[in-house]
């Protein structure tokens, strides 16, 4: 049932956790991988699960130290805990992370997301109650929004399937803080990126740039804004919530505070690739893409957490990797 594999751990300079276990929900995904890394070198014995194979020779090098592919099951997670014992924490990033989908397949959507917060709450409240939960959301629950940034407190009210899941998956974590008293940390992710990440705005552009077209086009106006955060600073902030977790569970924007407009964006990274292709927008707008997101992050700011990777430092990152995983030669 399990496929349970656990090796040396190797504990980082910074051993802030060592002898503390985590487990990691989603850790073969973009945001879990490298909060799995991050985890590992601060000492901590991290617990991938998931639902399909990881060797070892893959995984170790994210610095986890045993990898179940038996997804959330109750008998998965039973088994986990006679194990390995109690977590010290539990991060849940796992979820389809695409509004597409949602949109395609939304009951999948809601088991991938709903469900399966569902699931391991209902594990922690039976058999962890003293183990804190750091949900992995997103900007999506607010729906449509003007410039500007959003705090917290604004009104939810999604337009697409993911950002309604993701709502849901929140106010689960509010019910079993208010009927057990499970301490709970949610953050709502902006728009993610870095390496590893093999979807979304910056990897479509990429591989529309293989070949060096001369013009390339993408959806909406170019005028719709965007809070990119990289993934190395969404980690941290993975590690700030961690501690700041509370039974009155904290909600946190994971955001910059900067808007960038896609058209710009999309200039960069072309420049980043070492390209000179023309963008052009085809003026048509997807359903369930809103037109503004940014990060009110005066929340973030009072756990002491800062960003340390601004746009242009993230994409030359970003584009490093892309050039190695896809062959591309940078110009």
């Amino acid at each position: 049932m399990t496929s349970d594999t656990e090796w040396p751990l190797q504990s980082g300079a910074g051993s802030t956790g060592f002898g503390a276990t985590v487990w990691i929900v989603g850790a073969k995904g973009f945001l879990g991988r490298h909060i799995a890394r991050r985890f590992g070198a601060d000492g901590y014995r991290v617990i991938g699960i998931g639902r399909s194979e990881w060797d070892a020779d893959q995984c170790r090098p994210w610095g986890v130290g045993a990898w179940s592919a038996a997804g959330i099951e109750p008998a998965a997670l039973n088994s986990l805990f006679d194990q390995f014992g109690r977590p010290d924490l539990v991060v849940h990033a796992a979820g389809s992370a695409s509004i597409r989908r949602s949109l395609d397949e939304p009951f999948a959507d809601f088991f991938d997301t709903a469900a399966s917060t569902a699931q391991i709450l209902a594990f922690l409240c039976q058999r962890a109650q003293d183990t804190p939960l750091v949900l992995s959301s997103s900007a999506a629950v607010y729906g449509t929004h003007g410039p500007g940034p959003i705090p917290e407190t604004c009104p939810l009210a999604p337009v697409s399937p993911y950002g309604s899941h993701k709502r849901y998956a929140e106010e689960l974590c509010l019910l079993a803080a208010q009927r057990y008293g499970l301490r709970c940390a949610i953050i709502r992710f902006f728009s993610l990126y870095g390496p590893e990440l093999r979807k979304q705005i910056l990897w479509d552009i990429g591989r529309k740039l293989i070949g060096n077209p001369p013009v390339i086009q993408l959806f909406g106006s170019g005028e719709e804004t965007r809070d990119f955060v990289y993934v190395e600073d969404a980690v941290e902030l993975v590690s700030a919530c961690a501690a700041a977790a509370s039974c009155e569970p904290l909600v946190v924007n994971g955001g910059t505070g900067s808007a960038t407009r896609v058209r710009d964006l999309a200039s960069a990274v072309v420049r980043a690739l070492g390209r000179r292709t023309k963008v052009q927008f085809s003026g048509v707008t997807r359903q369930g893409d809103p037109e503004h997101y940014c990060a009110d992050t005066r929340r973030a700011d009072a756990l002491g957490f800062r960003c340390h990777w601004p746009l242009e430092r993230g994409l030359a990152a970003w584009a490093a990797w892309f050039a190695c995983d896809t062959g591309l030669t940078c110009r």
